[in-house]
């Protein structure tokens, strides 16, 4: 559950401006009251976000749920349904038949489709359906898939291609500041190298890409020092592409006229990497930074906001967890309120190592149970960060220059392919690229088959591959 609720109060949230969030009562069921539960505990303290839980119909002294009404579907005992939903709804339900040309099958019917190919579209109660499919209906094992292995024999037969609506482009691999664990300053950039996304670039691909309808740009480096940002952000706003820089900005360099671009542009979120709540320990890892100038620069981006009447662009404060900087978290998480930000607790990924000196007082203010990426490994099947091997089917990173990554752990290397001149489908849909999904979708798992992909070099993505733990579609 908190895994779940971490992801919706880092990702999900603050990319739709999310600060309530509305639960149905449940009585009956203890799995999902401890859901509601977590979620009032938990989503205040880490996100600011206030969760609402509505009390649930009743009808004869019983409660309305999904669950009577399905039984009464199954059952066809529409006398009892009528109780329980809208006479719309009943109405529909009494002849629904077929979704376009595709049949509506009723468990009573599958019978009749023994010889049909079958693809079950859930997850958590697959194993529920296909036996009852294999044992009461006599459906052939071979003729029945799940909406997974569906897409991966469609993809591995090159039925369809990779056709995301979301990329990441690097706007910028320079930064001014001098970070000691920052793998980029610390590796020599890395294969990325130094330099900055071109407005004709951009340009480029936005127009030979026109159904992108979101481009993060911030990745491996400081977004803000690129001469081009400007120019960049009128032309996504004129095409109606929303800009995020959910990866991070230190945010210590923002001419006044980028912070009001931010606004007028509608950059939908910015994530600003604050390691502390003072110059004292903020410097102490973000070295050459200036603490003062990032709230200033925040402070004037509010103004903007409250000038132009705007949501947007959404404010996240990053709060990496380290031993320096745990005097500082409860005044960080006080400011952020202040500011108007929701509050992010990111593990130090290069030590892994933060053993708090008062875990209750942390786990209190944080809302977290693990407080280092060891920690968290060591409880968890799923390797921390993990999430972030969907990128390079829903939003591919892409360096500045055009070379393809795939994702934000791909920094010392590439796939061989540059989207500006091949082509942005053509890129994703390339053999190595295809070799690459069809390994973390679990399609291809030979070695000798797949060849020397980047995901074999990565610490996250080996690890999921090891365990057999592959990206469900």
């Amino acid at each position: 559950m908190n895994e779940d609720l971490r992801i919706f109060a880092q990702y999900i949230a603050p990319a739709l401006n999310i600060r309530y969030r509305f639960v149905g009562e449940e009585p009956t069921d203890y799995i999902t009251n401890q859901y509601n539960t977590a979620m009032k505990k938990i989503l205040p303290n880490i996100a600011g976000i206030q969760v609402i839980e509505i009390p649930r119909l009743e009808t004869g002294g019983k409660v309305i749920s999904a669950t009577a009404v399905r039984e009464c579907y199954k059952n066809k005992d529409f006398s009892a349904m009528s109780d329980l939903v809208s006479q719309i709804t009943l109405d529909h339900d009494r002849n629904k038949k077929q979704l376009g040309s595709v049949p509506i099958v009723q468990p009573g019917e599958w019978k009749h489709y023994q010889d049909s190919k079958i693809v079950i579209c859930v997850k958590n109660s697959f194993h529920e359906v296909y036996n009852e499919l294999i044992h009461k209906y006599q459906c052939k094992k071979e003729n029945i898939m799940s909406s997974h292995e569906w897409i991966c024999g469609l993809l591995k037969e090159g039925k369809i291609k990779l056709r995301p609506r979301a990329v990441s482009l690097e706007a910028c691999t320079l930064c001014q500041l001098d970070c000691p664990y920052c793998y980029m300053r610390t590796g020599d950039f890395g294969t990325m190298g130094k330099g900055y996304l071109k407005y004709e670039d951009f340009q480029d691909f936005v127009e030979k890409n026109p159904y992108i309808n979101r481009i993060e740009i911030s990745n491996n480096g400081e977004v803000f020092l690129n001469p081009d940002l400007g120019k960049i952000l009128l032309l996504a706003n004129e095409k109606n592409v929303k800009i995020q820089i959910g990866s991070g900005t230190n945010f210590n360099t923002v001419s006044d006229e980028i912070l009001e671009l931010l606004v007028k542009t509608q950059v939908s979120f910015i994530t600003v990497a604050i390691d502390g709540a003072s110059q004292e320990i903020y410097s102490i890892y973000r070295r050459k930074g200036d603490f003062d100038k990032v709230i200033s620069n925040i402070k004037k981006l509010n103004e903007h906001k409250k000038k132009y009447n705007s949501k947007y662009p959404i404010l996240q404060w990053q709060y990496i967890l380290m031993p320096h900087n745990e005097c500082d978290v409860e005044k960080a998480s006080i400011m952020a309120k202040e500011l108007g930000m929701n509050i992010f607790y990111k593990y130090e990924c290069v030590q892994g190592k933060f053993d708090p000196q008062d875990r209750s007082k942390l786990e209190r203010i944080t809302g977290l149970k693990y407080f280092s990426l060891e920690e968290y490994n060591a409880h968890h099947d799923r390797v921390y960060g993990s999430e972030f091997c969907y990128e390079t089917i829903f939003s591919p990173r892409i360096n500045f220059d055009g070379r393809l990554l795939g994702c934000c752990m791909i920094w010392n290397e590439d796939f061989g392919i540059n989207v500006f001149e091949e082509g942005l489908v053509s890129a994703l849909n390339s053999e190595r690229y295809l070799k690459m999904i069809q390994l973390l979708l679990g399609i291809e798992r030979s070695r000798e088959q797949l060849g020397d992909i980047p995901c074999f070099h990565c610490g996250q993505c080996g690890r999921s591959i090891e365990n057999q733990d592959f990206l469900y579609l």
